[in-house]
Order: C-alpha cells, then structure tokens, then sequence
C-alpha cells in the first residue's frame, strides 16, 4: 500500500458460507444440543455476586475497568502449580477465579462464562472476522471441597466444554430456557478470559506505534476478569464490573481476590475451600488490630441519666 502496489494475497480456499454449512452440519442430527442440555440440566440460573448496592429490575450496561499488574513471581507460581497438577496456567486462573466466586457466594454449583475460538478446519484461518463465543463453564465449589479438587473440577469441565464447542451462546439459550428476567444476564453473570502469550509490538515503515489496552466504561457481565500479556511481558489484569456491583474508585478487592488463593504459600491443593483466605496481610492487619484497635470515649465517665439530664430541654413549637 505504501508503494501503491497491489498486495499479494493468497487465494482463500473457504468462504464465510463453507464455515456456516460446516456449522449447520455439525448441529444435524442434535446430537451436540443434547450434551449441552444434559451438561447444564439444574445448573443455577443466577450467580450473585456481592456489590455495593441491590441488583436493579431492569440490568443496565455502566460499568467501570479496573487494571493493575499481577507481580512475576504469582505467574511463576501458577506455572509452578500447573506443572504439578497437569494442567495449563490459563485452567489454574480459571481454578481460583471460580474458588474466589464460591467463596463470595456460597455457591455450590456455578456457571463462568468462557470465550472460545470458533476455526475448527485450517482453511477458515485466513477468513476476516471475530469467530469468537462465550460458552459457561460449569464448577463446583461446595463447602467440602479442596482448592485442588475445585481445580481437578474446571480442568474436566473446561476440556468438556472445548471438546463440545461449535454451537452458539444464543442457541444454548434457546435450548436450555434458563429463567429470563431483565435484572441479569442469562446463564453467565461471571466471565473469565487469559491471552498470556505477549502481544507483538506494531513495526511500520517510518511510523512509530504502541499498543494501548482499552478501559472501557461499560460491562457485559456483572464482572469479567480478564489477564493479559503487555509487549513488555508485563501480566495484567483487568475487570470490567457493573455500576450496581463494586465500582468504587480504587475499589480492586473482588478483583485481587480472584488470584488470592495463588500467592499465599498457605494455600496448597489440600487446604478446604472455605479456608481459603479472602483478605491479604496488609487487609486482614487493617481489620483486625487498627480498626479494632479501643479508644477512649469522650464522656465516658457520665452515667445515662446525667447526660440526658444535661441536654437542654427542646423549645416548644408554636402552633399554626
């Protein structure tokens, strides 16, 4: 373009109607639907995460992105863990994202909302467009639980899912018939999403350019944790939460937690779901021994009667 000459490009071996006949040959037959009708029969309808405010009747999309840089030491740890339990470090996120959730919740049974990519032959990898969906990914997280059981749990149920993708968000919706009111969305409130490989920096002719994550004031979901890799290799975090859930400024606590149980050395496959921690040393200190910490109270020494005897009496309102 630069030279203004023609760009060679190869000849496409698929158009974007090959992949959506390949799409309506694999649904023939409703084989896939079934698995996803028996993979989510009496999973719950909503997931209630704690916010600062009552959830509205009528769901809006206002929201607010909080980013803040995960240290290289935690992702050492997530890799560290991964490699013992055999599972990726984008399953072991998922593990303690999902840990976090039932911890806040009390949920025994929950749905996350994964995003997956949708190219299932080679030939559609050259084809322009978003062929990305959200599929939930279904966890549980009872009381009597390990955090190593819980992540045992969203490595089958995520592998389930990957090995049964191809349909739709919407088509599952329509299948399945969850309850639909206007306050939530329908299936997933949660999602979760990992790209850990670093994004490649921009090189143009006579051009300088960076790469910029956006922070968007808007959410789809009540909350939606996502890690990504900067060009510097540089981990961040980044969730998007509704207005109504937990949005104050500098407000990242449902955030952080969602790695929590990683970090802390106390925290090992063994250790029982409710036991994991939900608050970090500096929080807990905070808590515990300054807000706690007894004050003298002004006037102590005066008994009730005395110091409502020593109130002024109240001056009488003049009738109208």
């Amino acid at each position: 373009m630069r030279g203004a000459a023609a760009a060679a490009l190869p000849e496409l071996t698929a158009q974007y109607r090959d992949y959506v006949g390949y799409q309506r040959a694999l649904l023939d037959g409703g084989e896939l639907l079934d698995w996803w009708t028996g993979y989510l029969s009496g999973a719950p309808d909503l997931l209630t995460v704690p916010g600062d405010r009552p959830r509205p009747t009528v769901r809006g999309i206002a929201g607010a992105t909080r980013v803040f840089q995960l240290p290289a030491a935690l992702m050492a740890d997530v890799a560290a863990l991964g490699g013992r339990m055999r599972m990726s470090p984008f399953m072991v996120l998922l593990g303690a994202y999902s840990a976090l959730l039932g911890r806040l919740t009390g949920a025994a049974d929950l749905l996350v909302g994964m995003p997956v990519t949708d190219r299932p032959e080679p030939e559609f990898e050259p084809l322009i467009g978003l062929f990305v969906d959200t599929l939930p990914v279904r966890v549980r997280t009872s009381a009597g639980q390990t955090f190593g059981s819980v992540l045992e749990g969203v490595r089958r149920s995520a592998l389930d899912v990957l090995s049964h993708q191809g349909v739709s968000f919407d088509q599952l919706v329509e299948r399945v018939r969850p309850d639909r009111l206007p306050s939530h969305t329908p299936l997933v409130q949660v999602a979760f999403s990992a790209d850990l490989a670093p994004m490649a920096r921009p090189r143009f002719a006579d051009l300088s350019a960076e790469l910029r994550l956006p922070e968007p004031t808007t959410a789809k979901f009540d909350l939606d944790l996502s890690i990504n890799a900067a060009s510097d290799g540089r981990r961040l975090c980044r969730g998007a939460q509704l207005q109504h859930r937990a949005v104050r400024p500098g407000h990242r606590r449902p955030l952080r937690g969602a790695v929590r149980p990683l970090p802390d050395r106390r925290c090992g496959p063994e250790l029982p779901l409710h036991a994991l921690p939900l608050l970090g040393e500096r929080e807990r200190a905070l808590i515990l021994d300054e807000w706690s910490r007894p004050e003298p109270v002004s006037g102590a020494e005066e008994r009730v009667h005395e110091m409502f005897a020593a109130r002024p009496p109240p001056r009488p309102r003049p009738r109208q």
